[in-house]
């Protein structure tokens, strides 16, 4: 019964083509689909995996261990560094490892130049493999947006710091002048500086999270850094308030 189920459920993937059901077929029961075996492969993943190698089995197994290797990655770029290794999945797997070398040297490049402090070590490898993804690896727009994202973080981080300093100055203030001021007032100038003083361990927000609030507000980092301040502390800075 399973084997009838995986044949019909071949057959529909492939709009009823009986030849490119045999195929998909027999990758599935491939050395290649059996080192996938704990992941279910679905017969459509396995119909895309032979579009790309024109139905020709041993290519199909080799674009599979190279998409396991790098699984975000379209699989017509995973089939073109197939092709320029030679069908080998090692060279293929080297090739890409490269360009994502290239687009994380990049990145660090361009922290490098605009500040001497950075993120830890990994940092780069994140907004590398981001921007990749949001590029779909494509050569002509990788690099480009690599350095986009990068020197938007370091702008976020800026905006970051200065809200805090804004936010410190203006509850320093309230707590020098407690007689000018209500409970209300000296309780939230206080909270506030109590929230500073835990957040000064962490200066910016995470690297995911300033990536995705990039992409969310258009690469415009005052507007991710004001989102992102106010995740963190429940402050608000408003949409004009401290802009250089």
């Amino acid at each position: 019964a399973p084997r009838l189920q995986r044949a019909a459920s071949a057959l529909k993937a492939c709009d009823w083509d009986v030849d490119r059901a045999m195929g998909v077929l027999r990758l599935l029961s491939s050395r290649a689909a059996s080192a996938q075996a704990s992941e279910a492969l679905p017969e459509s993943y396995c119909v895309d995996i032979l579009q790309h190698v024109r139905g020709d089995i041993a290519l199909a197994e080799q674009l599979m261990a190279v998409h396991r290797r790098f699984p975000t990655t379209p699989l017509l770029v995973c089939a073109e560094a197939l092709r320029r290794g030679d069908n080998h999945a090692g060279a293929a797997e080297s090739l890409l490892e490269e360009f994502q070398g290239r687009v994380r040297a990049l990145v660090v490049k361009a922290w490098r130049n605009q500040e001497d402090t950075l993120w830890e070590p990994t940092a780069a490898e994140e907004v590398a493999r981001f921007a990749l993804e949001v590029a779909e690896w494509n050569p002509a727009v990788a690099f480009m947006t690599a350095e986009s994202f990068a020197l938007a973080m370091l702008q976020v981080r800026r905006e970051w710091k200065r809200f805090g300093a804004k936010a410190n100055t203006e509850a320093t203030t309230y707590v020098q002048t407690a007689g000018d001021t209500t409970e209300e007032e000296m309780a939230a100038a206080l909270h506030t500086l109590d929230l500073l003083d835990t957040l000064r361990d962490k200066p910016v927000a995470s690297i995911p999270d300033t990536l995705a609030a990039l992409q969310e507000f258009s690469m415009e980092p005052y507007e991710a850094a004001r989102y992102l301040w106010h995740l963190a502390t429940g402050l608000t800075v408003k949409a004009s308030e401290g802009r250089p």
